[in-house]
């Protein structure tokens, strides 16, 4: 597990996301970047969603969400990173049977076949903060920001 962000291989981009739950407790913010090997933000993205959610439940349509995302934007090699142990545990298929939203890591699993090179793997909070920034912003509505538009990997 890492303790801070590390940079992904030359001809990888690593995408970080996370989810940050709203006061009223009837909306989430999902929110991630996509960086490159030098450390770069490529593209970037946040979803304002208005619905009650738990904590797992809302990283998971994160990391969905990333993951549509990277599809959207044609990257072929992808790092998904998270700092929920939960969520990369149930994506790299430990743990048991997913009651609240199982549904939406058979879609993650699913999608991870339309890329070359697909890895998951878990940062402690420190390594994830410019996603939970980007999760807490979308709190207030939904931003997608290309860096570089397009970018092939």
């Amino acid at each position: 597990m890492l303790i801070h962000w590390e940079a992904p291989p030359r001809d990888v981009l690593k995408i970080n996301f996370d989810a940050s739950l709203g006061s009223d407790e009837n909306s989430c913010g999902l929110g991630g970047l996509a960086r490159s090997f030098d450390g770069k933000c490529v593209v970037w993205f946040s979803s304002c969603c208005n619905q009650r959610l738990d904590a797992t439940t809302a990283e998971a349509m994160a990391a969905l969400r990333a993951m549509e995302f990277a599809r959207d934007h044609d990257m072929h090699r992808v790092i998904l990173e998270s700092d929920s142990s939960t969520i990369v545990a149930a994506i790299q298929g430990e743990g048991g049977y997913f009651f609240s939203f199982g549904h939406l890591i058979d879609d993650i699993k699913r999608l991870s076949s339309v890329f070359k090179d697909f890895k998951v793997c878990h940062v402690k909070k420190e390594g994830n903060r410019a996603a939970y920034e980007i999760a807490k912003l979308s709190l207030r509505s939904t931003f997608t920001a290309d860096v570089f538009p397009r970018f092939h990997i």
